[in-house]
C-alpha cells in the first residue's frame, strides 16, 4: 500500500511539474509579445518607422 501511494505521489509531482513548465512557457511567450508591442508603441510615440511583427 505504501509503495502504491509513493508511486502515486511521484506521478502527481511529475504531472504538476510538467503543467507548471507549460504555464511558464506560455507566460514567457506572452511577455515576449507584450515587449514587442511596447517597442512598437514607443517607436510610434517617437515618430519612428514601425517594424511590424
Amino acid at each position: 500500500m505504501n509503495e502504491q501511494l509513493a508511486r502515486d505521489v511521484e506521478i502527481a509531482r511529475i504531472h504538476a511539474e510538467e503543467e507548471l513548465k507549460m504555464l511558464i512557457e506560455g507566460l514567457d511567450r506572452s511577455n515576449e509579445m507584450i515587449a514587442k508591442h511596447l517597442q512598437e508603441y514607443k517607436q510610434a510615440a517617437a515618430g519612428e518607422k514601425i517594424d511590424l511583427i
